[in-house]
């Protein structure tokens, strides 16, 4: 367990809807997340982010936004 400190937001007991094509770099974004106490949710795309999102389930979502067509990321958004 990391030692909450003061300058640092708390962030165990949070959710991250975390999505992204590329399975090395997702895993690793997993792991260091849950190394600090955060539940995590990830997605291999954006149409598997719309199968998981929930409302008021997560309070971060991370997406590669370079990974995905222009436009897609913000259909994404506008729609959770």
């Amino acid at each position: 367990m990391v030692p909450q400190s003061p300058n640092r937001p708390n962030v165990y007991s949070k959710k991250v809807l975390l999505i992204d094509r590329n399975q090395p770099t997702r895993d690793v974004r997993a792991s260091v997340l849950r190394s600090r106490g955060i539940e995590v949710h990830a997605a291999d795309s954006l149409q598997a982010a719309r199968f998981l999102w929930q409302p008021n389930l997560y309070q971060f979502i991370l997406l590669d936004v370079r990974r995905h067509f222009p436009g897609e990321a913000l259909e994404f958004y506008e729609q959770i």
